[in-house]
């Protein structure tokens, strides 16, 4: 297969979900050629080879850690002109099987419809987030404004001119058919996110315990990736105040986000001695510690309204990593962790003191985390596994 991937995540001299699969495809035989927003060091664009993968990256105004929401609107608004230009440029002459893209930003259909046209071939959709609707649900933005009708309608859009749609969970797939009628449930389909499955080195405590200064028999809970609306700072930033004096736990924070500041405010206001943030690292680095640590922490925002389904889970099964769960009560992550890979504890994102509750019953039994940390890597191995994204694919395309 010869594929165009549009996008707004694939990460250039990193790992990702996205970089997986872009590689995976390549390992297959597949031709993969990337085109995605970033910084260039010279010129308006570049291209290189990372893995066997094509990467054109087109130099486009900031996107990521953007406060001021005019400035990233407009920088969402022009992304599809300054990615057509590029692709015109660079591609205009190939040939491709479909055009592989993701969902946010919605605003990128354009040049999706437009790619498809010159090069007489379908879409595939991945459908990462519900956009608008999963601001509307945070009451970032009312269902009334003129700003959600607006996005409403590229969203109807971008929906229609995706001749397959691929969702996180079947949450999602049913979510996205109530919402928008007019879709044919045939080209709605499973696709998980997934990942590269390596072996797991022998655990070393020791060095989680030296890096950080920390007691042997201390449970270390791990939250890996952003710090944005959804995850609810306000929750998390209460959570490690109530944990404040639990000797034997203690929370690492890993990545960034707008709401950084915040908890970075919290731990020194609150003099909390048990919990630390660290800014995002390369992949191997960050894997090298989630390999180490004792569990792994995920949180919702009660408000929540679109079935989320966090992607850092993934890191977390392949690290066997037992996981406490907080979210909200729309999303079927509970089910997954609860009912289909048994690989952790829930609480209900609204109450801190059982999240808390949950977290010190991990911390009190090692015997359990064990258990639920070798359910995840068995589950992960069986259903998320990237080489199974490039069969779906390839049974659609070829």
């Amino acid at each position: 297969m010869k594929i165009l991937y549009i996008s707004f995540a694939y990460a250039v001299g990193s790992q990702s979900l996205y970089t997986d699969l872009g590689e995976e495809l390549a390992k297959n035989g597949h031709s993969v050629k990337v085109v995605v927003s970033g910084k260039c060091s010279n010129g308006n664009s570049e291209i290189i080879s990372q893995n066997g993968v094509e990467i054109l990256t087109v130099k486009t105004l900031p996107l990521f850690k953007v406060k001021n929401p005019i400035k990233k609107a407009i920088a969402i608004l022009v992304l599809p002109y300054q990615l057509k230009n590029a692709i015109k440029k660079n591609y205009a002459n190939e040939h491709f099987d479909f055009v592989l893209f993701e969902a946010p930003p919605i605003t990128n259909y354009k040049v999706v419809a437009w790619a498809k046209k010159l090069f007489k071939c379908k879409a595939f959709l991945m459908q990462k987030d519900i956009f608008p609707e999963n601001i509307a649900g945070l009451g970032l933005i009312s269902r009334k404004s003129p700003a959600y009708m607006y996005f409403r309608h590229k969203e109807i859009n971008m929906l229609k001119i995706s001749d397959y749609i691929g969702c996180m969970s079947k949450g999602n797939i049913e979510f996205l058919l109530k919402k928008n009628n007019y879709l044919n449930p045939e080209k709605v389909l499973l696709f998980p996110n997934s990942k590269t499955i390596e072996s797991i080195p022998p655990k070393n405590k020791d060095f989680i315990c030296g890096k950080f200064g920390i007691d042997k028999n201390t449970c270390v809970f791990l939250f890996g990736g952003n710090l944005g609306y959804s995850q609810d700072i306000n929750f998390i930033c209460n959570l490690i105040k109530s944990l404040k004096n639990e000797k034997n736990i203690f929370t690492l924070f890993i990545g960034s986000g707008i709401f950084q500041q915040q908890l970075i405010d919290t731990i020194k206001s609150e003099n909390i001695s048990n919990a630390k943030f660290i800014e995002s690292l390369p992949r191997n680095e960050y894997e090298q510690i989630a390999n180490n640590v004792d569990a792994g922490l995920i949180t919702l925002d009660k408000r929540c309204s679109v079935p989320n389904y966090p992607s850092k889970v993934l890191g977390y099964m392949h690290s066997a990593l037992p996981i406490v769960a907080a979210t909200d009560l729309i999303t079927d992550f509970r089910n997954l962790i609860e009912d289909e890979a048994k690989c952790g504890l829930w609480a209900f994102s609204g109450d801190v003191q059982e999240c808390y509750k949950q977290m010190k019953i991990l911390a009190q039994n090692e015997s359990l985390r064990q258990e639920l940390g070798a359910n995840g890597r068995k589950f992960l191995e069986e259903n998320f596994d990237v080489k199974q994204s490039v069969k779906i694919l390839e049974k659609l395309f070829t």
